[in-house]
């Protein structure tokens, strides 16, 4: 398994918080992608104040 940080909103109207999860190692068909650095768009950000 390998630690990644990832923005996460769970029920509109929440506040997106940024947390360390856990993903599982790519299996037969799947590929794993590394990102450098990779941002929130706006719409992003307003849907999860459920607009």
């Amino acid at each position: 398994m390998s630690r990644i940080k990832a923005a996460i909103c769970h029920t509109f109207g929440e506040q997106i918080i940024i947390k360390d999860i856990e993903i599982s190692i790519p299996i037969d068909g799947e590929v794993e992608v590394t990102l450098a650095t990779c941002a929130i768009c706006r719409s992003i950000i307003t849907y999860a104040k459920g607009h």
